[in-house]
């Protein structure tokens, strides 16, 4: 394998890597409900889509 395909592979690797920490418990609150930094910039855009859609966000299936 030549230089040009290690690259690549190394970087994603070390990509993921940093990106484990903060990413993984910002999915964990995502996840479970709580509310995260992005919640004041997406949630008017999600309570938009939800109202086009003409979806009840409390309700489930």
């Amino acid at each position: 394998m030549t230089t040009n395909g290690v690259f690549p592979i190394l970087f994603y690797f070390l990509l993921v890597t940093v990106l484990v920490k903060p990413v993984g418990p910002f999915l964990a609150r995502l996840f479970a409900g709580e509310r995260t930094f992005l919640h004041p910039l997406l949630r008017p855009v999600e309570r938009l889509c939800y109202r086009f859609a003409g979806v009840t966000e409390t309700a489930e299936i």
